[in-house]
């Protein structure tokens, strides 16, 4: 898990984003900003960094992870 927050380091922050029905949540921001499809959609990037984190969680024992899927 250390290796995955130091290799995120020059993107690392703790950010509010506003939500559509009003609020904001409180993130840990991993990555830059993304335009354009470099990974692909907004969900397909989504995709790529939970599949790819979900694995390093499971190890660390963190398991109660809201709609989270590991793959089948």
């Amino acid at each position: 898990m250390e290796g995955f927050l130091e290799s995120r380091a020059a993107w690392l922050r703790i950010e509010a984003v506003d939500r559509p029905t009003g609020g904001w949540d409180v993130v840990l921001r991993i990555d830059g900003t993304y335009s354009g499809e470099l990974l692909g959609t907004k969900q397909e990037t989504v995709d790529y960094f939970q599949e790819w984190l979900l694995p390093l969680l499971l190890t660390a024992g963190i398991t109660r992870l809201e709609d989270w899927q590991a793959e089948s």
